[in-house]
């Protein structure tokens, strides 16, 4: 294992871990939770900057769109998650829309917060009509559920992400 490169991705469940193992881990280099929440306030971290990349789906009934999404109404006290990674990475509350339209002309945009330390980006791509899956992903052994190719791809976008800001 490269151990100076090792990153945390998670679905789901998986990308509430995601969030945890940044804000605690001083081992991971960058994180990429994917439709998952974070915790409702990340000044109790004990790590430093950490490049964070957060994917969530406009539509998805599991886990609401306000924990991740910067343009989102917030939930009742509790900013979103991308909003809280670029306070604890000391980037700016402003941001670049880019937008991401998938091979199969699903679009998206990723929000790409200002100001962040060369250490500690911060970027959050929403997917329009997304529900609880992967963007870009397919699964033939969910029957269709997480198969959501339309869309750009969270694993390509990711590791964009890492190549550039946790290389």
């Amino acid at each position: 294992v490269d151990s100076a490169h090792v990153f945390s991705v998670g679905f789901s469940m998986g990308g509430y871990f995601t969030h945890h193992v940044g804000c605690y881990r001083d081992d991971i280099r960058a994180v990429a939770p994917h439709s998952g929440g974070t915790l409702g306030d990340l000044s109790v971290c004990t790590t430093g900057h950490v490049p964070a990349i957060i994917f969530h789906g406009t539509v998805d009934p599991v886990i609401s769109e306000k924990c991740d999404d910067p343009a989102a109404t917030p939930l009742p006290s509790f900013p979103a998650s991308g909003t809280l990674w670029a306070a604890k990475n000391g980037c700016k509350n402003t941001y670049s829309t880019v937008p991401e339209t998938g091979t199969g002309g699903a679009n998206g945009q990723c929000y790409v917060y200002d100001g962040c330390p060369a250490d500690g980006q911060v970027e959050v791509c929403t997917f329009t009509g997304l529900p609880h899956c992967w963007a870009g992903g397919t699964d033939p052994g969910s029957g269709g559920t997480y198969s959501c190719t339309a869309y750009s791809s969270a694993t390509e976008l990711q590791w964009g992400f890492f190549k550039k800001y946790a290389w």
